[in-house]
């Protein structure tokens, strides 16, 4: 009951339903996503747009951080 009573608010305030697990990442081409607080992807930044202004090859790739797993732009070395 619980559940429907979630799925008709979120119709009732035409909101999107959540679609990721909050503040986790993930890598679409060239960007680094952020699933929001609103359980919606979020582009963070585009690794495209950090080698035009940092020089150099980047790339979306996964590392850890804190012991967890997230995505970001890294520098890719020869």
């Amino acid at each position: 009951m619980t559940r429907a009573v979630l799925f008709l608010a979120v119709l009732a305030c035409g909101c999107p339903a959540p679609v990721c697990p909050v503040r986790a990442t993930r890598c679409i081409e060239t960007r680094v996503e952020l699933c929001g607080s609103d359980g919606q992807w979020q582009t963070v930044v585009d690794c495209a747009e950090v080698e035009r202004t940092s020089g150099g090859e980047w790339a979306c790739g996964t590392t850890r951080e804190d012991g967890e797993e997230i995505n970001t732009c890294l520098l890719v070395t020869p």
